[in-house]
């Protein structure tokens, strides 16, 4: 669908074009358009929430893997008309939500945790399969990695870091007791073993990065730092002041700056509760970047979460996901998130107004769309809603339009 001028988009959105039950505002949505713009639809239910994404090969070679209840998969080249399709699982199982799909690129692997059966019946197992455009329930294979009832209760997310410095690998954690939950880990995509490090806490693990040094992998409340496949090292963040000792908890996402393309090479970055974090000391002591922000509605501080860096030429930001307001932007050397895009589309989205449930960014991958997307180094951001589906648009500091896939 094409739309011509700013005027006839929001009439047509109001008509319902996008699908969503989108608000107008006083912006007007792609009011800052003055061009022809194309409205893509990838195939994807509106009402979906997307928890999670991987990516294999490179440019246009490889494909984009989602996690939103069912695995779905499209070929990573953004030409018109290429469209998501749904992997049929490998019995009548969902995908784990937030984390449960990984791609060992090495390998040529998609790995993915599927559950079934609730309470008492629950059964959970991590399956891998060839990384291509495949979607047929019998390509799944089981790494082995699966609930017993006894010394493996459940397995949750699933990690991948790239470049890290550790251990090319898949990370997978797992529930061995009612309140202990483990790493083990996989580098040919096909099998799982426990860590040698001790990695027992008492509560999931729920992201992870690396700062170029090391991995560090977080829980609602801890930050567990592993310095190789047999040591790590578990703590409550603390505050950077001496002999204060304030502890953060509700801990959302953490992203770590290793290769120094943000605030300095080594630098973590952590969102808990209504606050963004940030360590110069790799996890050592942590200080306050962003202390507070009201939601645009007023009332209640935004709730963090998810964390992701875009670095198309020579704009640099992290997009920072919320519980209740879309995601927002701090920029090196800020003290404060600021409006994302406040000139663009998505202002007018339900995205905006959602639980930010996944964002994930491709970086530069704008050089091998079909033609190249100007600037070099366009970044590639998708983001997830709570039931508003995926949205993705190309990024370059400039204003983004995005699409709802």
């Amino acid at each position: 669908m094409k739309l011509r001028t700013a005027a006839a988009l929001s009439i047509l959105v109001l008509a319902g074009i996008i699908g969503t039950s989108c608000t107008q505002g006083t912006l007007g949505i792609f009011a800052s358009l003055q061009r022809e713009t194309k409205i893509l639809d990838r195939g994807l239910e509106n009402g979906l929430t997307p928890t999670g994404m991987a990516v294999s090969g490179n440019g246009t070679t490889g494909y984009y893997y989602l996690d939103a209840v069912s695995a779905y998969v499209r070929p990573r080249n953004p030409a018109s008309g290429v469209t998501w399709a749904r992997i049929a699982p490998p019995a009548n199982g969902m995908l784990v939500q937030d984390h449960g799909i990984q791609v060992l690129d090495t390998q040529t692997k998609v790995l993915a945790t599927y559950y079934t059966g609730t309470g008492s019946s629950l059964s959970s197992a991590v399956y891998y399969r060839t990384a291509d455009s495949s979607t047929d329930a019998g390509s799944w294979m089981s790494t082995g990695l699966a609930s017993n009832g006894s010394t493996i209760l459940s397995i949750g997310p699933l990690f991948y870091i790239p470049g890290d410095p550790i251990a090319t690998a898949v990370y997978a954690c797992v529930q061995t007791a009612a309140y202990n939950y483990v790493l083990y880990y996989s580098t040919n995509g096909t099998s799982f073993a426990p860590l040698a490090a001790t990695t027992d806490s008492s509560t999931p693990y729920i992201d992870a990065t690396t700062n170029g040094t090391y991995d560090y992998f977080i829980t609602a409340s801890q930050v567990l730092t592993l310095t190789g496949l047999a040591t790590a090292s578990s703590a409550t963040p603390t505050d950077a002041a001496p002999g204060t000792g304030n502890a953060y908890t509700n801990l959302g996402g953490i992203w770590g700056d290793a290769g120094g393309t943000f605030s300095g090479t080594g630098d973590l970055y952590m969102t808990a509760n209504n606050s963004i974090l940030r360590s110069t000391d790799g996890g050592s002591h942590w200080s306050v970047v962003v202390a507070s922000h009201a939601a645009p509605s007023g009332g209640a501080n935004l709730i963090f979460n998810k964390i992701a860096e875009t670095e198309a030429g020579s704009y640099k930001a992290l997009l920072i996901g919320s519980t209740t307001s879309g995601y927002w932007v701090l920029t090196p050397g800020a003290s404060d998130v600021t409006v994302a895009d406040p000139s663009s589309n998505y202002q007018a989205s339900d995205l905006r107004t959602s639980a930010i449930t996944m964002l994930f960014v491709d970086l530069s991958a704008g050089d091998n769309a079909t033609p190249p997307v100007s600037p070099t180094g366009t970044d590639l951001v998708f983001a997830g809603g709570n039931a508003v589906g995926l949205w993705e648009s190309y990024y370059t500091g400039n204003i983004p339009t995005f699409v709802q896939d």
